[in-house]
């Protein structure tokens, strides 16, 4: 874990008080690892116990453990806490005490006042907490001192482990070096007959020598008369030379007037593409605004459509209500004219006028609600 490896870190700079910047990239933390004690720690107090106790001779009961635990989580020496933090420091040990005997403990962390740690105590508990208050400062020093010593055991344990590694380590440079001289004996012995035959091939060159003298004497003179047949090549070589800058020349020239109206043509096609290119932009611009008035042209038909649906609705709804009101009037009205017609007696076409007279005018009234609804 983290805290292990800082802990291992810590050890091994230990002898010298050198401090030890520890950057632990992997995990984005810095760390400033101090030697001396105090240090803190927080989750893997009983790792770095039992790692202690298995190089060291360090007590390992569980009341020791809790006692190491207390000690080690305090953030300053046992000789600069204020009477307060000793206190606090009095009942976590009073609860180390309670848990090996298997009485209630009373949590009391730094953010608790010394009130609130000890309210609930009992007289007897209470009696108990003085009297390990009086001893705290004496039991901080001594878990310090089996800290600091277990560390330090630790330390020239791990020494004693570097120098064992390293002793196998010259064993093996030292079985390297015999190796090393053997081979070398192997060189020398390589190069005394290698330097016998590089004189027996010198004198073979020797001889070799003066038959590539004479070789090269004969190769000489048939040089020479090489030399002349190359002069007269070379004299037919310069006229051919000339004849062929001259036809260069002549098509230079030709390649310059092909050049210069192949360039009067591509300034006439850029021209005309950027014409084109204009036209092209001015007929999407107006593709654009037809599009745009469209696109208006359709979400108001959309809207007026609604709008009609509305309406219409609405009409459908009216002319239902005026139908029912209708028929219900019509209704009325037959069974009035009916009540009339039974007291009149006689009055058929009399009554069938009023009737006619009615019906025209529920008639004219339906008109005039939809003319006004429709306005």
């Amino acid at each position: 874990t983290l805290y292990m490896v800082i802990i291992r870190l810590k050890l091994k700079y230990l002898c010298n008080g050198t401090p030890l910047e520890v950057t632990l990239k992997e995990t984005g933390i810095v760390t400033d690892v101090s030697a001396k004690i105090p240090f803190e720690i927080k989750s893997s107090d009983e790792k770095f116990l039992m790692e202690a106790a298995a190089y060291t001779s360090l007590k390992m009961s569980e009341l020791d453990v809790c006692h190491h635990k207390v000690i080690i989580g305090l953030q300053t020496t046992c000789a600069d806490l204020t009477e307060e933090d000793l206190s606090r420091v009095a009942v976590n040990l009073l609860n180390c005490q309670s848990v090996a005997e298997g009485r209630p403990i009373y949590i009391c962390t730094n953010d608790m006042t010394l009130s609130d740690c000890t309210k609930d105590m009992d007289p007897n508990t209470w009696n108990a907490y003085h009297i390990i208050s009086n001893r705290a400062r004496a039991v901080c020093y001594a878990s310090r001192q089996e800290l600091f010593g277990a560390k330090t055991q630790m330390a020239v344990n791990m020494l004693m482990l570097t120098a064992e590694e390293q002793i196998k380590t010259m064993d093996g440079l030292q079985e390297g070096q015999e190796a090393l001289e053997r081979a070398t004996s192997k060189t020398l012995d390589s190069l005394s007959e290698g330097h016998e035959h590089l004189r027996l091939q010198q004198q073979q060159l020797s001889t070799a020598h003066h038959a590539i003298h004479n070789f090269v004497s004969s190769n000489l003179r048939e040089l020479s008369r090489e030399k002349k047949l190359i002069a007269s090549g070379q004299r037919e070589l310069a006229h051919i030379t000339e004849a062929i800058k001259r036809k260069l020349e002549e098509a230079q020239k030709q390649l310059m007037v092909q050049e210069s109206s192949q360039r009067d043509a591509h300034s006439i096609i850029l021209k005309d593409l950027s014409k084109i290119q204009d036209n092209a932009l001015e007929v999407w611009q107006k593709l654009d605004a037809s599009t745009q008035k469209i696109l208006s042209a359709h979400e108001e038909t959309v809207q007026q459509y609604g709008r009609l649906t509305q309406d219409l609705r609405q009409m459908n709804e009216t002319v239902h209500h005026l139908m029912d009101v209708l028929q219900s009037t019509k209704r009325g009205v037959e069974d009035k004219l009916s009540w009339i017609s039974s007291l009149v007696g006689g009055t058929d076409n009399t009554i069938q006028k009023v009737y006619s007279c009615v019906l025209h005018a529920a008639y004219f009234f339906l008109a005039m609600l939809a003319y006004s609804f429709l306005q």
